[in-house]
């Protein structure tokens, strides 16, 4: 009884997981294209749904549940809590809003007011200018499709329940993997960062008080990691679909099912679809019981091929790659960079290619670094705290900033900020993890994050970093589970606790502003349609072959 009970368990959250990060899709299929394109894709994507829960439907459970009574109750105050940090953030409009919030919540209203797909004609002397929303908008779809009947206000709230849905269904995710209801993982969810209060007061940068309204996280100039709460406060559209989508893929998933999970990221979490592949591309090969007696090549494609090829991989997961790939091409910051893609299919299919050729590199790249890396761990420390302590010895010194503007200087504070927003969690994890390939590929990956930059800000790093710090704080929340007790596990908690105090001046922020009068705003439609972030010209292919 028992354990039919935890399958029940584990079934509904698997279907709650794929609706939630698929439903979007779907939406945005049924509604942005032309009904021969949209309608088959839609098809495609729902079929896939079904043949990713049709793999977890009769499988022998790794997640289960041990669920009492008296869980109940755990429940009740695990979702009680879910919605006050909800609301807390801003979502909805429930409470008061970080600035990022004005644009999302125009892009909402557009995506309510306005047919869709979301376009405009504007006249000039030069003539008129289509232009097209495109961003990743999918979180927004389904209460926008809700705001559509029943006005913009019963949209907001179905934004929140969204949100709230979706968290839910990630921490139910978390109690399976750990065997039974939790409430004080929650809290490491919520407070869950690296310590930027150490950081701001080495930099100098301001003083520092623990309850002001300072976003702490920016100490480091070049380089910023977002804690969960930061996360859900300002970017909460790319934050709770990857979040699930992680939590999916971490836990549980099948390599039959990969393609098809990272390919429903790109419509809702663009950079940090980025940021997961290299965690895809290692379990797909580490969740495969692969033979030892190979002799030919031919056996070893025919074993990919039993276990990664699948309708839900090869069919879903590249319509949904080639739908969504097609309609980020066509943004104006995206063509800035790479102007050749603009009406250009030989251009589009080129990039398509070298997104496989790059999964193919990956493929063997990860696995050698990280080969190599578990044979000097000691050196690698050791070099960091050097550098850690140069720099400290620097900053302290009263040197000017702007005097170390130098490739040595860029290199210390990299290597610092490095160790303050994720070392210090890793060095605490290596005893129990240093033999886990894993553990040093998103080592490495949380150090290269920071070194690729796209546009003019560090948005690359602060959202491609999700999937990596995600792995860290789902380690930290093991290690406190199985090792309490150990002197290495109170030193853990005793580093979360000091970097709770970045989310600490994020809920600070929004209760206090909210005690006063306020009002959630929003920027005029023209910045969204001139805004290069938020759209494109419809002189492109997606526009002009694919859009309604």
């Amino acid at each position: 009884m028992m354990r039919e009970q935890t399958k029940r368990v584990f079934r509904i959250v698997i279907v709650a997981g794929y609706f939630y990060l698929a439903l979007p899709m779907i939406l945005f299929c049924l509604g942005w294209c032309k009904w021969y394109i949209g309608i088959p894709v839609a098809v495609i994507v729902a079929g896939g749904m079904a043949l990713c829960i049709k793999e977890h439907w009769d499988r022998p459970l790794k997640l289960e549940l041990m669920f009492r009574k008296q869980d109940a109750w755990k429940v009740v105050g695990i979702v009680v809590l879910i919605m006050m940090w909800v609301a807390l953030s801003g979502v909805g409009g429930l409470m008061w809003q970080n600035s990022d919030h004005w644009w999302r919540n125009e892009i909402y209203e557009l995506l309510v007011t306005e047919k869709w797909p979301v376009t405009a004609t504007f006249t000039s002397d030069t003539g008129t200018d289509g232009r097209g929303m495109v961003y990743y908008i999918g979180f927004w779809l389904p209460a926008a499709a809700i705001g559509k009947f029943f006005g913009i206000a019963a949209g907001y709230v179905a934004q929140y329940v969204w949100a709230v849905f979706g968290i839910c269904v990630f921490y139910a995710l978390i109690c399976l993997w750990r065997k039974k209801v939790m409430v004080w993982p929650l809290f490491v969810i919520v407070f869950f960062s690296g310590l930027d209060v150490v950081g701001a007061l080495i930099s100098q940068s301001w003083e520092i008080h623990i309850f002001s309204d300072l976003h702490m996280e920016a100490w480091a100039e070049h380089f910023q990691y977002s804690s969960m709460t930061t996360q859900l406060f300002w970017v909460f559209n790319q934050a709770i679909p990857v979040w699930l989508a992680c939590a999916l893929l971490f836990f549980c998933e099948k390599p039959k099912n990969m393609i098809y999970l990272w390919s429903l990221v790109m419509l809702t979490s663009t950079f940090p679809f980025v940021g997961m592949l290299p965690f895809v591309i290692y379990y797909m090969i580490s969740r495969v019981h692969w033979r030892n007696d190979y002799t030919k090549a031919a056996q070893i494609m025919r074993d990919c091929w039993k276990h990664w090829a699948s309708l839900q991989n090869m069919l879903a997961g590249f319509a949904i790659l080639l739908i969504s790939g097609l309609y980020f091409m066509s943004n104006d910051a995206l063509l800035g960079s790479v102007s050749f893609l603009k009406n250009n299919a030989l251009g589009i299919l080129l990039v398509l290619a070298a997104i496989i050729l790059l999964i193919g590199v990956m493929l063997g790249l990860f696995w050698c670094v990280a080969a190599i890396a578990l044979h000097w761990p000691k050196v690698l420390k050791y070099s960091v705290c050097m550098c850690g302590i140069v720099f400290v010895v620097m900053r302290i010194g009263h040197l000017a900033y702007c005097d170390w503007q130098t490739p040595l200087f860029w290199w210390l504070n990299l290597t610092v900020f490095y160790v303050l927003e994720a070392g210090v969690y890793l060095i605490c994890l290596y005893p129990v993890l240093k033999r886990n390939k894993l553990f040093w590929m998103t080592s490495i990956l949380l150090y290269i994050i920071p070194l690729i930059i796209i546009g003019s800000s560090c948005d690359f790093c602060m959202r491609a970093s999700i999937p990596a710090l995600l792995r860290v704080m789902f380690w930290c929340i093991q290690v406190i589970d199985q090792k309490w007790g150990q002197i290495r596990t109170y030193l853990l908690v005793g580093l979360l606790v000091i970097g709770a105090v970045t989310p600490l001046h994020e809920i600070k922020r929004s209760y206090s502003n909210t005690r006063v009068q306020y009002e959630n705003y929003v920027v005029e439609p023209e910045r969204i349609y001139f805004g290069g972030n938020f759209s494109g010209s419809t002189d492109t292919l997606f526009w002009k072959y694919v859009a309604k």
